[in-house]
């Protein structure tokens, strides 16, 4: 779990981010998680699989992890979730717009190409990339 310095200049860095640069530098490209944790999946890797073995693995749109103790919240965007397709998060144009934080926590808002809001929390193992 990241330490309370940690995430509070994490979240300054990422303000400075966002009101540095322009919108086109501001787009979420990627979405990782470690499916190796302890909580349940409802996918299944076979052991050559790279993300069975530890290593970190994108999240499509078809991906199907729940997040644990939350019943039902999938870890993929519920808005652009298709589990039927692999659509990767970067086809949504969502920019990032604002940041917030706790101990534990980083809360980012982004604006999709709808200019509808989606708020994504990065919380320990889950990392974003622009």
């Amino acid at each position: 779990m990241p330490e309370y310095r940690e995430v509070t200049i994490g979240n300054l860095i990422c303000q400075k981010f966002v009101k540095e640069q322009p919108a086109d530098n501001r787009i979420l490209t990627k979405i990782y998680t470690d499916v190796t944790g302890e909580a349940p999946c409802v996918c299944t890797y076979p052991d050559t699989c790279p993300a069975s073995q530890g290593h970190i693995h994108e999240l499509l749109s078809s991906y199907q992890r729940l997040i644990p103790g939350h019943e039902g919240t999938g870890l993929y965007p519920w808005m652009y979730s298709d589990p039927k397709s692999d659509v990767p998060i970067e086809d949504q144009g969502l920019v990032l717009q604002e940041n917030s934080g706790d101990a534990r926590n980083y809360i980012l808002k982004f604006l999709d190409k709808r200019k509808k809001e989606c708020w994504i929390q990065v919380k320990e193992t889950i990392s974003y990339r622009f």
